[in-house]
């Protein structure tokens, strides 16, 4: 059994580039001992939990879908609007979401608080992102590795 009590995991920040994207989170699961960004034969469990917290007026991340990853969020508190193809929804405390493979999508504080909400998603042995904004894609685990269109380009390209 591995057990961690989440109030002993350290917030991580990051920020895009430009400031566009921001969030803080917890990697639930590799506190638990999944090695980040790797199916299950090679370390990584077979779904990957993490707490998101978004300040008022944050983005959490591009506009994007995967072709394989199932996401499931669950709002612990707050406010806020999820994005999809066909508009947005608003969200709040209690609400369960589920992102099927090809939906894409993007979560935003609309609130005066901050956003909490686990991500439960599963951890398909390979996967690739859309980024319909950008019109680029991903074919790698790691969102940091490079992007393609007709040409190699950054993670940030086209978002800022």
């Amino acid at each position: 059994m591995s057990k961690v009590n989440v109030d002993d995991i350290a917030w991580t920040v990051w920020q895009s580039p430009k400031g566009k994207f921001s969030s803080s989170f917890k990697e639930i699961s590799a506190a638990l001992g999944a090695t980040p960004d790797a199916p299950v034969g090679a370390g990584g469990h077979p779904f990957d939990l993490c707490i998101e917290k978004l300040a008022p007026g944050e983005v959490s991340c591009p506009f994007h879908s995967h072709a394989a990853q199932w996401e499931l969020f669950y709002i612990l508190s707050g406010t806020g609007s999820v994005r999809l193809a066909a508009g947005s929804q608003l969200v709040r405390t209690g609400d369960a979401i589920m992102h099927d493979p090809g939906e894409v999508h993007q979560i935003k504080n609309t609130g005066k608080e901050d956003l909490l909400y686990f991500i439960i998603a599963d951890n398909p042995p390979l996967d690739f992102c859309y980024y319909p904004d950008s019109e680029k894609y991903s074919v790698t685990k790691s969102k940091f590795k490079p992007f393609l269109r007709v040409a190699d380009v950054e993670y940030w390209g086209g978002e800022e």
